[in-house]
């Protein structure tokens, strides 16, 4: 299993974005409005390679007091040499993304 640790102070659980990219990046976004003017204007995109051997589809990710936990479960060492994640079709990934989200919600919702 590998894990990722993002300090991301100031940010709503709503306003982080994770996602896997087509290119087979796992992107993590958040944007949040600034307190005096209400404009957009906190912003960041952090961008990590997947690689092979990780299980793409059994990423989660839970955040809580300021902190996104990413955990990503690596696949055996058989099915790792035969399956590259780049091949990912675009419906698959919007689902990763939605299933990300999700995990993120309840993560918060119940811790």
């Amino acid at each position: 299993i590998l894990k990722k640790r993002l300090e991301i102070a100031g940010f709503k659980r709503q306003q982080l974005r994770v996602q896997l990219s087509s290119s087979g990046n796992l992107v993590i976004s958040g944007e949040r409005e600034s307190d005096s003017d209400g404009k957009k204007e906190n912003r960041f995109r952090r961008e990590f390679k997947v690689s092979n051997e990780i299980e793409a589809n059994q990423i989660q990710a839970k955040f809580c007091n300021g902190i996104l936990y990413v955990i990503m479960p690596k696949r055996s060492t058989a099915a790792a040499a035969g399956v590259d994640v780049k091949a990912s079709t675009t419906n698959w990934n919007k689902r990763l993304a939605m299933e990300i989200i999700v995990a993120v919600s309840s993560a918060v919702a119940v811790g």
